[in-house]
């Protein structure tokens, strides 16, 4: 897994989402956030470049719909009895 070196000092998840488009996928960033298809935990999962790049180029309702694709990806990868966590806005609130 490409996951940081001991020590090492975290990217922010700008810099993250930089370095998962350009195909290093890495985990965790200073939000103790995943890449958002996975391929860090898993380089199984490694969206294609066109898939990230739509992804980056998207909107936040977009994006939303492609970590929903993603994490049925990672699904079908591990065990279901893991912790999965999923984060974003409300989508019960209008602001």
């Amino acid at each position: 897994m490409p996951k940081l070196p001991e020590g090492a000092e975290r990217p922010s998840p700008d810099e993250q989402l930089g370095r998962w488009l350009a195909g290093d996928p890495i985990c965790p960033n200073t939000s103790d956030e995943c890449c958002p298809d996975f391929s860090c935990c898993n380089p199984k999962l490694l969206s294609e470049p066109l898939v990230r790049k739509a992804f980056m180029q998207g909107s936040q309702g977009e994006r939303e719909a492609w970590l929903g694709v993603f994490l049925g990806a990672a699904i079908q990868v591990w065990k279901t009895d893991k912790k999965v966590h999923m984060a974003g806005r409300d989508p019960t609130k209008t602001s």
